[in-house]
């Protein structure tokens, strides 16, 4: 006869079981840097929120600032310096480029459209150390630097998408776009380092994969 125990040690592998069965996997997402700030990660990341608004936080973790909630349409979005951002707008006329006062939202200027935010974002973008990074199906990070190629980090995310947005502007971190399975609407920004250590989950429900990382002193990306 089986003991009280063993009928709950059951029920409960039976239980993991389904839940895996009818959700999938763990997440293979990482510790949350609102809840758990990492002060070495420098700069700010400008992004899309779950609203479509243009936001930024600081790269380490912190309360996202809204900056700009009159676009209808996702669109390129870029820091200029510490005090302006520039938000592409997709009109009857085509897109536009509009400068925007931080924290303000104020808009400054109306200009067009520059070539860095024009084009497509890299499918393996490249580091200002000149190390390309890529993500395969398996959810495997790869660094590509002198022709040589080594993987970093496995995330294990087969079942989703996971791919690189930007590098931070010192060459040290990686911004990807995590897309959980059967949940579109719960997107994420993640950071991991070069080495594929220190990741990080920066902003859960991020419409779409643009963003702007700036550093004092150091510079800005996309530029």
């Amino acid at each position: 006869m089986m003991t009280w125990a063993a009928i709950c040690g059951l029920a409960g592998v039976a239980l993991i079981a389904v839940g895996v069965m009818l959700f999938g996997s763990r997440s293979p997402s990482p510790p949350s840097l609102t809840n758990n700030p990492r002060p070495e990660i420098p700069g700010e990341i400008l992004f899309r929120d779950e609203s479509q608004c243009v936001a930024y936080a600081p790269a380490s973790g912190g309360t996202p600032v809204k900056v700009s909630c009159t676009d209808t349409n996702p669109a390129p979005i870029a820091w200029i310096d510490a005090k302006t951002v520039a938000v592409v707008r997709n009109g009857d006329d085509g897109p536009t480029m509009h400068l925007v006062a931080v924290p303000t939202g104020e808009e400054q200027a109306k200009e067009p459209v520059p070539p860095f935010l024009a084009k497509p974002g890299n499918a393996e973008p490249v580091s200002s150390r000149g190390e390309r990074a890529r993500v395969d199906a398996r959810g495997r990070l790869f660094i590509a630097s002198g022709g040589r190629e080594a993987e970093v980090a496995n995330f294990d995310t087969q079942e989703s998408r996971l791919r690189p947005v930007l590098w931070s502007p010192d060459g040290e971190w990686l911004l990807l776009y995590y897309t959980p399975p059967r949940d579109f609407a719960r997107n994420e920004l993640w950071i991991v380092r070069r080495t594929g250590k220190d990741a990080g989950l920066f902003y859960r429900g991020t419409a779409e994969p643009y963003a702007s990382w700036r550093i004092d002193g150091v510079g800005i990306t996309p530029q």
